[in-house]
């Protein structure tokens, strides 16, 4: 309720520690990696959830979304289907299913698209949210690096709270976006 997944996962690997784990607490624990986006972990929890009978068809929804995050979009597709069928109404996934369609059709015929890192900005924390400025400098959400001081962690991912920050294209006159 607090929206502290880091801290709440520690607590239900704890309770989940066991050979018959609840149902609920593999729930909790599946939705705090989902919500922290360490859909590798979810996955995990989750294939477990929907083997078990009493698990509610929601479990097969967010299943289907962990599997589409982590590109294995055939058994997110499979999610898809099994949460419609249950609730009757596949109008409601459509959206995910065509999504996973499309993903594997793409993946099997790629646009000649080069992606480049730009390192003087991007990091293994999130970066977003460019905000274009002038030719040679924009703006951009991210969270902190946490190198040199310490910042306040926030809660539900465990890194630093968002900052602004702002990036100069020092290579040339304009920026590549």
């Amino acid at each position: 309720d607090a929206l502290k997944y880091v801290e709440a996962s520690q607590i239900y690997l704890k309770l989940v520690d066991t050979p018959n784990p609840e149902l609920t607490d593999m729930e909790h624990l599946a939705e705090c990696y989902r919500k922290m986006n360490k859909y590798q972990d979810a996955e995990i929890w989750y294939a477990r959830i929907v083997k078990n009978t009493a698990s509610a068809p929601e479990n097969l929804l967010k299943f289907g979304e962990v599997l589409k995050a982590n590109a294995n979009y055939s058994k997110a597709k499979k999610a898809f289907q099994g949460y419609a069928t249950k609730m009757k109404n596949r109008s409601e996934v459509a959206v995910n299913i065509a999504g996973c369609d499309s993903a594997k059709k793409w993946i099997s015929s790629p646009d000649p698209v080069v992606i480049r890192n730009e390192d003087l900005v991007n990091t293994s924390h999130s970066e977003f949210g460019v905000f274009i400025i002038s030719d040679d400098l924009v703006y951009y959400v991210g969270e902190p690096t946490q190198k040199g001081k310490k910042s306040a962690l926030y809660g539900w991912t465990g890194n630093g709270y968002l900052k602004i920050f702002s990036a100069v294209d020092r290579k040339s006159t304009r920026l590549n976006y």
